[in-house]
Order: C-alpha cells, then sequence, then structure tokens
C-alpha cells in the first residue's frame, strides 16, 4: 500500500513539474512576438485555462490595471512552489 501511495506522490509531484516548466515557457513566449505554431498553441493551452481566472479575479479588484506586469502568473508559480514543497 505504502508503494502505491509513494509512486502517486511521484507521480503527482512530476506532473506539477512540467507544469511549473510550462508556466516558466509561456512567460518568455509571451514576451516574444506573434509566434503561432503548434507548440505555443500547447504551451498556451495547457496554461491559459489556470491564468485566467486569476486575471479576471484581480480585474474584478482592481489590481492589474495599475501595475505593467501579470500578477497571476506570480500568483500561480508562488502556489505550485507550495504544493511541490509539501509533496
Amino acid at each position: 500500500m505504502q508503494s502505491i501511495l509513494y509512486l502517486l506522490i511521484v507521480s503527482v509531484r512530476l506532473i506539477l513539474m512540467v507544469w511549473y516548466l510550462l508556466f516558466i515557457v509561456s512567460a518568455v513566449l509571451s514576451w516574444l512576438p506573434n509566434i503561432d505554431n503548434a507548440f505555443t498553441d500547447f504551451v498556451f493551452s495547457v496554461t491559459e485555462p489556470v491564468l485566467a481566472p486569476i486575471r479576471d479575479l484581480f480585474d474584478r479588484l482592481g489590481v492589474s490595471s495599475a501595475l505593467p506586469i501579470d500578477l497571476s502568473f506570480l500568483v500561480v508559480m508562488i502556489l505550485l512552489s507550495i504544493v511541490l514543497k509539501l509533496l
């Protein structure tokens, strides 16, 4: 039973680490001029469903309009870091 739980935790950790890297790639790609290919479409399709609700929340709170950076990315990266440390 412990080996199954360990395997599950390691699998979840690996998925979260890959997701973490995809968020970093997404941040870098957002600074580049219009690059439109299958890879960027994949990266944005994986990361935007998480970032969009946080952006909407910040828009409703009026937080993001005063800042030139995307705080939703920072929030997601902090949350993923915390979860990865807890696993």
